[in-house]
């Protein structure tokens, strides 16, 4: 139950008012008819934490994870951070695939933010860092296959220390949701809202903010959306937003929703206005009208206006598939000296005469292996960089490997691997390493896909192996912003034990890049994998982290250029099962 106080975050627990981030999660959902694997959402909360902040209460997130057929852990994903609070109810949902024929071991760690933050996204925080508050560890058919799929246990401490306190417990609830690409578009605001006085009795404006939640079977309202904050304002008009309804209403538009206006407080103690209950499918037959609210006392608040509220198809990755959509695969190699010759083992670019394959071939071998299916004709442009071609020539930033001037292309990921291999014995290695010149040989190919028909679209994904920081950080951010527009991804994999923070600046997961006039990209196309942190978990892990968010990319991009996949099903290459369940997440 929820009171006139409630204990959330300051800031926007879900970025969800950005429509193309929510385009890009869409892209994950695939069709669940070619699969053996059920999509729910976990939930979480928390009651009795112990407090590990001094002059206030913890600011608690959940990091879930799952554990590897290697008995390692690998954390799916993280909650929001809840400010100043023991009894946290989070708002994001975990999705996960629920394997009816697999042992899913889970672990839910949780953990206090050390130290000050400013917003409440947790993905660029280190764990080791954080306070440690306690952990569980579950079977994942054990929280779905108990009543109304609950689940809830004591916290363990992370180390084997007794504790002389209980750590408090943590409830984690499971829902299944029918797979659809069906999402909502909401645009709320409000006019002349009363001040509200604070605890001096001063009247001052409130800095409302809408909390939305859903109703489940037993009759308990959880989160499941919350607005932006508008500071200090009367007549608030909040950003629109789109999001799916599986995440609003677990798929059901009839489903009651509890609306609720908060005024924002700095303690994480907000005070609630006004509330109001009304379905999905209520909101929707509401559009451009409005619904009254009432305060704690029961009486008539103000008015909830409703600008706009309507259902939308988001078409999906595998859409664009069935549709014709191809994925033209380029690669780009780096030919630097600091990779060592070719003729010494410890070289990266080592060839081997017994055919054991070296980072660069790996790389190109894994990744190439599954974009190929996805390009009809399996003809891909290779370009060299930082070395001269040719013994004695100058040094090319932007050179084909199989040596054609009128024709780049090769035949297959073999034809690539084959290049590569005669390339090495005639290329020279130098300096010094520039990505400018590829990423803008390639967005050159990718200009000539912009305005193509729908039934013949196709998408440019460039594939950089590098061994360590790049010399042109400005014109590759130029580069970046400038094919950001187009339809085009960048897959950069870093090979060997060189610094790769460049690399994480370019991978815009945190802040999209800007260029030297300070524009920032409209998307993020850039995706950085660091071989090394591969080596234990195998080739699949490797590929999966590599193109995971190639199917978002793709899809925001359409959705951007309001370019809907071609209806009829053309004969584009199918991939095969496997592939199919690996771009599902």
């Amino acid at each position: 139950k929820f009171h006139s106080t409630m204990e959330f975050d300051g800031n926007n627990v879900r970025q969800t008012a950005n429509e193309q981030m929510m385009v890009a999660e869409a892209a994950n959902m695939t069709n669940q008819g070619a699969s053996s694997f059920t999509p729910i959402q976990l939930s979480f909360s928390c009651s009795d934490l112990i407090n590990m902040d001094i002059g206030s209460l913890s600011d608690p997130f959940v990091s879930v994870k799952m554990k590897n057929n290697d008995r390692t852990w690998r954390e799916i994903q993280r909650t929001e951070i809840v400010a100043n609070s023991l009894n946290p109810k989070w708002v994001k949902l975990i999705a996960v695939d629920f394997l009816f024929e697999e042992a899913q071991m889970m672990r839910f760690e949780v953990y206090d933010v050390a130290g000050d933050f400013s917003n409440n996204e947790t993905a660029a925080l280190n764990l080791r860092e954080q306070n440690q508050i306690g952990y569980a560890e579950c079977h994942l058919a054990l929280i779905v296959g108990n009543t109304n799929s609950v689940w809830t246990a004591k916290l363990n401490p992370f180390s084997n220390r007794k504790q002389n306190r209980e750590l408090g417990s943590i409830t984690v609830r499971a829902e299944k949701v029918p797979f659809h690409n069906v999402y909502v578009s909401m645009h709320f605001c409000m006019q002349n809202l009363p001040k509200i006085k604070n605890r001096f009795s001063f009247s001052k404006k409130p800095s409302p903010f809408i909390l939305i939640s859903r109703l489940l079977e037993n009759r308990e309202y959880i989160p499941c959306h919350r607005t932006n904050v508008k500071m200090k304002t009367t007549s608030p008009i909040w950003k629109p937003f789109l999001v799916p309804m599986t995440e609003i209403s677990a798929g059901d538009e009839f489903r009651p929703l509890k609306i609720e206006v908060f005024s924002w407080q700095k303690s994480g103690k907000h005070v609630l206005l006004g509330q109001t209950n009304a379905s999905a499918d209520d909101l929707i037959n509401k559009s451009g009208s409005s619904i009254p609210m009432k305060n704690t006392r029961g009486e008539c608040y103000n008015d909830l206006i409703i600008n706009e509220c309507k259902k939308e198809e988001v078409p999906n990755f595998f859409d664009y598939l069935n549709g014709g959509m191809e994925l033209q695969f380029m690669c780009a190699i780096d030919f630097t000296q600091s990779n060592g010759p070719s003729s010494s083992k410890e070289s990266l670019h080592y060839f081997d005469p017994y055919g054991s394959l070296n980072p660069y071939s790996k790389a190109i071998s894994e990744v190439g292996k599954i974009l190929e299916y996805y390009d009809s004709d399996k003809k891909f442009p290779v370009y060299g960089f930082g070395g001269k071609p040719t013994a004695g020539s100058a040094v090319k930033h932007c050179f084909p490997v199989n040596y054609d001037p009128y024709n780049d292309e090769v035949e297959g990921v073999d034809g690539i691997l084959s290049a590569y291999y005669e390339c090495l014995q005639k290329v020279e290695l130098d300096g010094p390493t520039l990505f400018a010149p590829v990423i803008n040989k390639a967005a050159t190919v990718a200009a000539s896909y912009k305005n193509l028909n729908s039934n013949k679209l196709k998408y440019c994904v460039l594939l950089i192996i590098t061994d360590g920081c790049i010399h042109d950080m400005a014109n590759t951010k130029d580069a970046i912003v400038t094919a950001a527009e187009l339809p085009f991804s960048i897959i950069i994999i870093g090979v060997g034990k060189e610094n790769f923070e460049s690399m994480e600046i370019l991978d815009g997961d945190n802040e999209r890049v800007r260029n030297s006039f300070g524009k920032k990209a409209v998307r993020d196309i850039v995706q950085f994998v660091p071989m090394r942190d591969f080596i234990e978990s195998g080739s699949h892990a490797f590929t999966k982290e590599v193109l995971q968010e190639l199917p978002g990319a793709v899809v925001e991009y359409y959705r951007m250029n309001n370019i809907q996949p071609f209806k009829n099903k053309v004969a584009a290459a199918a991939p095969p099962f496997g592939l199919q369940h690996q771009f599902q997440r």
